[in-house]
């Protein structure tokens, strides 16, 4: 039964297209596989746009629902159709809307997602007061998705590629040190995820603590960036004063107590009140 251009129908999963490919973790997609080898139904359904000319479906909503269906197809060779919400074709700048909509209203996405795809309308030519009105927000909250002309080029390609956090790239952007210093920390928040030596936002707050610090600007380029990197490293430079202070009080203990024995010998304390008393 067609509702407005709206209805429901089990088409094929390998004629499904997504309009774009979300970042969606491994474990939310098993969690979806579970559910559907447990017999149950998935909470959301995928939602497509049935192509013109070609026997296609274009993926505007459901992205991590259509994976966990690939998934379950790979495993067990179930699910070679699934039943979707099969909308009337708009055109790409709506799909887009329609994509950014569900992801600004109706479920968790990362940053790097939205940014992207208001980049790529941005850059075909729709305005972003549209893009806003579209989407029910303010033209603001739209700009907060733009990656600002100072930041390299490779710099935004890497994050992309590693999915690394423009949000703390933009951070590192508004610091108050040397571009030379922040081009290393733009490379360090781009390094794959799970580099030991990544940027991280934790670590991020422990340079904006170093920064802080009365006379810092006083050094030159290389004692600053060994402090950076101190603060990149606040494990580890921490264990070190630890180590160091550790040390230090094992030392004094071990005089002190070397102290104590020449000082308060219990022999020489008794010798010397037996001569007393001899005296007396």
């Amino acid at each position: 039964m067609k509702l407005d251009g709206i209805w429901m129908e089990s088409i094929e999963l390998d004629k499904i297209v997504p309009i774009y490919v979300e970042n969606v973790s491994k474990r939310a997609v098993e969690k979806m596989v579970k559910i559907l080898e447990g017999g149950d139904q998935l909470s959301s359904h995928v939602i497509v746009e049935k192509d013109r000319t070609e026997d296609k479906y274009w993926l505007v909503a459901g992205f991590p629902q259509y994976l966990a269906y690939k998934k379950m197809n790979e495993k067990h060779k179930r699910y070679t159709r699934i039943f979707c919400v099969i909308q009337r074709y708009s055109n790409e700048t709506e799909q887009r809307i329609k994509l950014l909509r569900r992801m600004f209203h109706h479920q968790t996405t990362k940053w790097l997602d939205k940014h992207m795809l208001i980049d790529q309308m941005v850059n075909s030519g729709v305005k972003v007061a549209t893009i806003a009105r579209k989407l029910g927000v303010t033209q603001a909250e739209i700009e907060n998705y733009f990656v600002h002309p100072d930041i390299p080029f490779d710099i935004i390609k890497k994050a992309r590629e590693n999915e690394g956090s423009l949000i703390n790239i933009e951070k590192i952007r508004k610091l108050p040190i040397h571009s030379m210093l922040k081009h290393k920390l733009y490379q360090r928040a781009v390094l794959p995820k799970r580099h030991p030596y990544r940027l991280t936002t934790d670590k991020l707050q422990k340079i904006k603590w170093l920064l802080k610090r009365d006379y810092f600007n006083d050094l030159g380029r290389e004692d600053q960036w060994e402090m950076l990197q101190q603060a990149l490293d606040y494990r580890g430079t921490l264990e070190n004063i630890w180590d160091l202070d550790i040390e230090r009080r094992l030392k004094r203990m071990s005089q002190g107590e070397l102290i104590l024995k020449f000082t308060f010998n219990p022999d020489s304390y008794n010798n010397d009140l037996n001569f007393s008393d001899l005296i007396n």
